[in-house]
């Protein structure tokens, strides 16, 4: 019977991240394909919570058969089909989510100090 469960979370984790995959044009046919896609598009841009990738392991780990079930992660399932849900909901007409990010990026050139190369060589010193 703990087969049969971890099979349908299984199955759901595999639908979920499928789903969204063809706004970005990609349409993955072999599972570990799919979960490092979903992971490049939408885990990494912050789309999805960075916990989401564990999930994605565990799902991984168990089909290869290094965890014996994933049934305890219903929950966490539950919440990456509603996120999945809600992200399906906000797209517009150019396939471009209307959402807000889980998790926002930190825009990395405005957090640098711009440095300027200024070369004195040949000035003398005051």
């Amino acid at each position: 019977m703990a087969r049969a469960g971890s099979e349908n979370v299984y199955k759901a984790i595999i639908a979920a991240a499928r789903t969204l995959l063809v706004t970005f044009g990609i349409e993955p046919k072999k599972d570990r394909q799919i979960l490092a896609a979903f992971s490049k598009h939408l885990i990494e841009p912050g789309w999805f919570k960075p916990e989401v990738q564990q999930l994605l392991n565990n799902a991984l780990d168990w089909r290869m058969g290094d965890i014996e079930s994933i049934e305890d992660l219903l929950e966490q399932v539950e919440d990456l089909v509603n996120r999945v849900e809600e992200l399906f909901l906000s797209l517009d007409a150019n396939l471009k989510f209307k959402a807000k990010p889980t998790v926002e990026k930190a825009n990395v050139e405005s957090n640098k100090t711009k440095n300027h190369i200024i070369d004195l060589r040949g000035i003398a010193c005051p």
